[in-house]
């Protein structure tokens, strides 16, 4: 087992996170779809695109300065914290930029509220704020931590902070109240992600294993490991399908394992330089721009009508303004 004290990890994250050079003019390409994966690279600067199926898309956002989080809503924007640039920037599904939230500290994990309230860690002072869906009204969430990391929100809408220097990950309520440690004397702790039934699974950057819990917080033994030598888990997220994927920092990839645990081997690796997170498009996200949506009932409903001349098969919902005439 590799053993690293806890202020030795601390400065080698720390130094990990502060690699990238610093950009200033983002740049963006091919729009995503549901289920594509997005990687935050701290190490080139960018958010790196795959397909669901493991093919290269290139570049979704570049000119970052050390974007070492990640993150979606549930319609497919994405959101960035960028630790040298000491800000959020939030993307459109296309890589349109709509908001960006400067930062008086160095910013860790981003997450997303289902009503879009936005919460990020200040990785370096212990503190998780709290921001309105338009970036404004920062208020401290939670507190007493020491180096807050990777997050995650359950169904119930508790956010779930890991925190590598005190081996722990701990769990708020929605109005702020801690509820204590969710997950303790877990080393090295990392990268945490839910699957479909509530379970959480939470990644050590110093074993190389991720462990899964139950959502009363049973331990429920070890779901996947990896080399102790040549291997690094940080971010690690899960597919519609329940396939789990690993951001290996140390060998340059993003690893794939089956719901079931198994191996499946490197699912990508072209492009990257220091993956540390990752992102999976949700389903049900926007389509990418071009693509016609597919006509709904409601459409059809409160002021809405589908026109069959012009628009006939595309899927255009077009809303009527009542004039009065």
């Amino acid at each position: 087992m590799r053993i690293c004290f806890r202020v030795v990890c601390a400065a080698l994250l720390t130094l990990t996170l502060s690699l990238s050079p610093m950009f200033v003019s983002p740049s963006f390409a091919e729009p995503t779809a549901a289920g594509d994966i997005l990687v935050a690279d701290p190490g080139s600067g960018t958010i790196h695109h795959y397909s669901a199926s493991g093919s290269d898309r290139g570049v979704f956002a570049g000119g970052l300065s050390s974007p070492s989080w990640i993150t979606a809503d549930r319609i497919g924007n994405i959101y960035v914290s960028e630790f040298d640039g000491r800000r959020i920037s939030k993307l459109s599904p296309a890589g349109v930029n709509l908001l960006t939230i400067t930062t008086p500290y160095q910013p860790g994990g981003v997450q997303v509220g289902t009503d879009g309230t936005i919460y990020v860690a200040d990785y370096v002072n212990g503190t998780v704020y709290r921001y309105s869906a338009m970036g404004t009204d920062p208020t401290p969430f939670s507190s007493s931590l020491a180096l807050p990391d990777f997050m995650a929100i359950d169904a119930g809408g508790n956010l779930y902070i890991a925190d590598s220097l005190l081996e722990v990950v701990r769990r708020v309520s929605p109005t702020g109240v801690d509820l204590e440690d969710f997950v303790a004397g877990f080393p090295g702790t990392a990268g945490i992600a839910f699957d479909a039934d509530g379970n959480l699974y939470v990644a050590s950057f110093n074993n190389n294993i991720v462990e899964k819990y139950s959502p009363s917080g049973a331990d429920l033994g070890r779901f996947v490991s990896m080399s102790l030598s040549d291997d690094s888990m940080m971010g690690i997220a899960f597919d519609a399908s329940g396939n789990l994927y690993v951001a290996n920092l140390a060998q340059r990839n993003i690893h794939k394992f089956s719901p079931t645990g198994a191996d499946l081997g490197v699912f990508a690796s072209t492009g990257l330089v220091l993956p540390r997170d990752l992102v999976i498009v949700p389903v049900g996200a926007a389509p990418p721009v071009g693509t016609a949506p597919t006509v709904k009932d409601e459409c059809k409903q409160d002021g809405w009508q589908s026109f069959d001349d012009a628009f006939k098969n595309q899927g255009d919902c077009i809303q009527l303004l009542n004039t009065g005439k």
